[in-house]
């Protein structure tokens, strides 16, 4: 091999050496002001739950939702949901459907409250999206799906008052309004499923300090040292607006603004908050400068038009640092069950929090990629 390829090689290891040591501030993640509360959790050990859940044999050539058919598909639970596509070689494909209901606000507690469903423990390939169904007909007018395989540990579908937000454990996804709708055109299993309630506070408490009314993408940066919650809230209609919080001690602290892509922005930030429909509060500690930059997330279904914004703070003392809050809220506790096996804390990161929770596949991913890279180099 010659020096300018060993050169190159060797570049090319460096760079990747650089993003595995990349420095990770692992900071706390609140959720005082806001709460994930399940409301029911399906009974997947009992085989007459299925008479609870919408489910139907997909015709994906027609485009057709029909009867659910157990010669051509199944669905069984068995302690976990299982779909499978009996006939790979035909059309048909097993698929059970939710209705979200749409976003309300809680006048007694000013709380905004968002519907969804968080499905634990997927093992296999399925597609998750919306459907807009003719009811008569059962023909499907619209839709949009995204893969997921061939493991996902959480899932959360969450309907805003614009469209609806799937999140995953690497990043999040806009579709259009509409019945959600889980298939396999192979098998996959579901270990849990719930309905759950994503609740804020509409307004940030009394103690908050306003530092910035926007519209679009900005940079702002503030001298903040200690202990820092902070808020914030976009209008989400025509367009997403995400929040990446930098600590002045973090590296790329100078260089961070709203130039940089929505992708660079959420790995390399101390903090990240996605206000999805409703406000988000994050706790981080600050050390003198915080630069707060508001970006478009590109991949909105709902476009990339300026969004109106709002961040607030409040500086808290050691002692009045908050901690997760999470609460199960069962109206007939005997005839349902907690989630089990769910990472609370993990879960929460899905919206707020340390970036490392979002990005650890994405580096993964990245490492992969170039570790090929340098393979294929060393073959010429």
């Amino acid at each position: 091999m010659t020096s300018s390829k060993i050169a190159r090689t060797l570049a090319l290891i460096l760079v990747v050496f650089a993003i595995i040591i990349a420095p990770i501030t692992p900071l706390a993640q609140t959720l005082e002001e806001e709460k994930i509360v399940v409301v029911k959790t399906y009974d997947l050990s009992d085989p007459t739950i299925l008479s609870n859940l919408t489910t139907y044999t997909y015709d994906k050539v027609s485009n057709v939702l029909q009867a659910y058919d157990n010669t051509t598909t199944k669905i069984a639970v068995d302690g976990y949901l299982y779909l499978s596509d009996l006939n790979t070689s035909d059309n048909y494909v097993p698929a059970i459907a939710f209705d979200l209901q749409a976003p309300s606000l809680d006048l007694n507690n000013n709380e905004k409250i968002l519907y969804g469903l968080l499905l634990s423990n997927i093992l296999g390939s399925v597609a998750i999206g919306t459907v807009t169904v003719n009811e008569t007909t059962g023909q499907v007018l619209n839709a949009t799906f995204i893969k997921v395989e061939p493991y996902s540990d959480n899932i959360i579908v969450v309907r805003t008052a614009s469209d609806v937000v799937i999140y995953t454990g690497i990043g999040k996804f806009s579709v259009p309004s509409g019945k959600v709708m889980i298939y396999t055109e192979s098998e996959a299993s579901i270990q849990g499923i719930s309905e759950i309630e994503l609740r804020s506070l509409a307004t940030p408490p009394a103690d908050y300090q306003l530092v910035r009314s926007g519209s679009g993408e900005a940079t702002v940066t503030i001298s903040a040292t200690g202990t820092v919650r902070v808020y914030f809230d976009e209008t989400h209609s025509t367009g997403d607006a995400d929040l990446f919080i930098f600590d002045s001690n973090n590296p790329y602290f100078a260089e961070a603004s709203e130039q940089w892509s929505w992708s660079t922005l959420l790995m390399r930030c101390n903090q990240f908050a996605f206000a999805d429909g409703r406000p988000q509060f994050v706790t981080i500690e600050a050390h003198g400068q915080l630069k707060f930059v508001v970006k478009n997330y590109p991949g909105s279904y709902l476009g990339t038009q300026p969004q109106s914004w709002n961040i607030a703070i409040a500086v808290l003392s050691s002692s009045e640092t908050p901690s997760p809050t999470f609460t199960i809220q069962n109206e007939q506790p005997s005839q349902t069950q907690t989630p089990s096996g769910v990472d609370w804390s993990r879960l929460a990161s899905y919206f707020t929090g340390n970036q490392t929770a979002m990005t650890a596949t994405i580096v993964i991913i990245i490492i992969i990629v170039m570790l090929l890279a340098v393979i294929l180099l060393l073959r010429k």
